[in-house]
């Protein structure tokens, strides 16, 4: 084989992380530093690919082979990137030690002028921006905003007042939109927290997903502490219920009863979503008997949901399929199957479900949009799964549970 198809086998064998190939091509001389027409390398293209949790041992060692064959570590394509800027931002720790260790230039800038340093705090790499700051990484001629986001990261308390009180606001952002407040509270920087607050940082800023404000983030993170903080900050009591909603759902789905009651002290049971024209309390129900969650059923309950409310939970315990996506915030799942696999086995948290909105006096006769009432969802499985869930909704007992 010609040395250029032993270079381009090597190239082409670490797009796919093909270790067998990889080793057999650089024993027989294949040029670990091979660039193509765009100036990637073969460590370049094995760092493109995202590697998933399972692949990204297999990625690491086949990384080792190339670096122990003399890779150029700091090579460039010709859009600047490095493999440092690559492993930065693929959240890879040993891939950046191993670069590192290698010789990689920590401040290298790519044609945007980024440095690893750069990449990682804008993805929010959390340890290793502070991992390459301790080893002498660096911004590049950025603004004072973006310089104080990479002082909240590396708990730089000093720095942080220091710039605020220059004037630096307290909402300043990373170039994607992740906000000072977001990033105290994805590090778990109580001090800086309150540092940022009593400086003005906003409550109700979304971070660069648009989905997360500072309190649904803090309640993602089961921070307890922060979300405490939060919640005593001037203006949550009135702020709109579409404000709040998003943090009280998110702690249903997280089954944390603590958190939901903490955030229903600032949630009358009354309050409308003027979104959705739903109380948040029944959104809030429906949402934790979609996530199976009994415990918080109850508790939700004794908050003052409506077992009979619009969107009727009965019917989704019934119907609903399982799984849920997280990413899609949507639940997935064929019913029809969903109602082979009742059928087969009825789960006793399904069951156990049913029998508190029953005691709690939902009704499994009352019919949805559709005109579908719970009972007719589940009156042709074979065999029955709810055997006594019938017209009187008389008592726990019809469906044979304790609670």
């Amino acid at each position: 084989m010609s040395q250029e198809s032993l270079d381009r086998e090597l190239f082409d064998a670490c797009a796919c992380v093909d270790s067998t190939r990889i080793e057999k091509a650089l024993i027989a001389g294949a040029n670990p530093s091979y660039c193509d027409e765009h100036g990637n390398t073969p460590v370049l293209v094995l760092l493109k690919r995202k590697a998933c949790p399972a692949h990204r041992a297999s990625r690491f060692r086949v990384l080792e082979m190339l670096v122990a064959a003399g890779a150029d570590v700091n090579a460039c394509n010709a859009a600047g990137e490095t493999p440092l800027h690559r492993a930065c931002s693929d959240r890879a720790p040993a891939e950046v030690r191993c670069l590192l260790a290698a010789g990689a230039d920590v401040n290298a800038q790519d044609a945007a002028g980024n440095t690893p340093v750069s990449i990682a705090l804008d993805r929010i790499r959390v340890r290793l921006v502070r991992e390459l700051v301790a080893v002498g990484g660096a911004l590049a001629g950025t603004s004072e905003a973006v310089s104080l986001c990479l002082h909240v990261v590396t708990g730089d308390i000093g720095q942080v007042e220091a710039a605020l009180q220059r004037g630096v606001s307290a909402d300043s952002t990373t170039p994607s939109g992740n906000s000072c407040l977001h990033l105290a509270i994805r590090c778990c920087h109580v001090q800086m927290v309150e540092l940022l607050l009593r400086h003005g940082a906003s409550l109700w800023s979304f971070d660069a997903s648009k989905r997360y404000t500072p309190l649904v983030l803090a309640v993602e993170m089961k921070n307890e502490e922060i979300v405490r903080l939060l919640l005593q900050q001037e203006g949550v009591r009135t702020a709109a219920p579409s404000l709040l909603a998003p943090a009280l759902l998110s702690a249903v789905r997280s089954g944390d009863v603590s958190l939901v009651r903490k955030l229903m002290e600032y949630v009358s049971p009354d309050t409308v979503d003027e979104k959705t024209g739903t109380r948040l309390v029944d959104a809030a129900l429906r949402d934790a008997v979609m996530h199976r969650l009994p415990e918080m059923v109850e508790q939700l309950i004794a908050l003052g949901a409506d077992v009979n409310a619009k969107g009727y939970p009965l019917l989704y315990v019934a119907q609903a399929p399982r799984d849920y996506d997280e990413d899609k915030k949507t639940y997935v799942g064929d019913t029809e199957e969903l109602f082979t696999e009742l059928s087969d086995e009825c789960s006793e948290i399904d069951r156990r479900i049913i029998a508190i909105l029953l005691a709690h006096g939902a009704s499994s006769h009352r019919p949805d949009a559709a005109g579908t009432t719970p009972w007719q969802l589940v009156s042709h499985l074979s065999p029955p799964v709810f055997n006594n869930f019938h017209a009187d909704d008389e008592s726990i007992n019809t469906v044979g549970i304790k609670i």
